[in-house]
């Protein structure tokens, strides 16, 4: 058994799940619920409260592309070293790590142009993330 309510401070629907025997109104009015806020739902309905707005999975995938950036970045410091210093010292730097960092930085264009898209108003590239 389901009750959904309005959070005041956020205005979005809740949904409490009643254990099997718990009389609504009495958990109404232990949740201070007063009359009127809140109702019962079906299961399906729940489902479909509870599920994520379209601006919460656009938050999530935003902070899984800045955490994917930080992946980025980890794995592209040993083979930048290694070229660096190839070239610093004169020499050619080794194939494989100029294409592991070719498909690192592909991989960060084609996170920058989704993180684009998502957040349509702001750069994508913050204080945080400077080299998003």
């Amino acid at each position: 058994m389901f009750i959904a309510y309005t959070d005041t401070q956020s205005g979005r629907t809740l949904v409490a799940n009643l254990a099997s025997g718990v009389n609504p109104e009495q958990a109404a009015a232990v949740m201070n619920l007063t009359p009127g806020t809140w109702r019962m739902v079906t299961p399906e309905e729940a489902a479909q409260l509870q599920a994520p707005t379209p601006e919460e999975l656009a938050g999530q995938r935003i902070a899984a592309i800045h955490s994917r950036f930080d992946e980025l970045d980890r794995k592209s410091a040993r083979p930048f070293r290694t070229a660096l210093r190839a070239l610093l010292e004169g020499e050619q730097a080794n194939e494989k790590d100029i294409q592991r960092l070719l498909e690192i930085d592909a991989e960060a264009e084609a996170l920058r142009t989704e993180l684009a898209g998502l957040m349509p108003a702001q750069r994508p590239s913050s204080p945080e993330y400077p080299n998003a």
